[in-house]
């Protein structure tokens, strides 16, 4: 039985999103679920680069939308565990 690490509820929410890393370029995803600490991206098929490293996301179909600095925290086969990242 695992132990739950999770600070904040997840809420289940599909978005479409951009990630983008030099190692990748940019790639277009879809959310399954976010929280007030980060994201989770389907990201199946898709080669990311390991965790830790640090990528960029910005949510589509919104004009001028941000782009938030995303460390990758965690990398799943189906997809990956996102939190949001300021830099120190």
């Amino acid at each position: 039985m695992s132990i739950e690490k999770r600070q904040h509820e997840r809420t289940a929410l599909s978005v479409d999103v951009r990630l983008s890393h030099e190692s990748f370029g940019e790639i277009d995803a879809k959310t399954r679920d976010l929280s007030d600490g980060g994201v989770y991206v389907w990201t199946e098929g898709i080669l990311l680069p390991p965790a830790g490293s640090v990528i960029q996301v910005q949510v589509q179909g919104i004009p001028d939308a941000a782009i938030v600095p995303m460390k990758i925290m965690r990398k799943e086969s189906e997809g990956a565990g996102l939190m949001y990242w300021l830099e120190q």
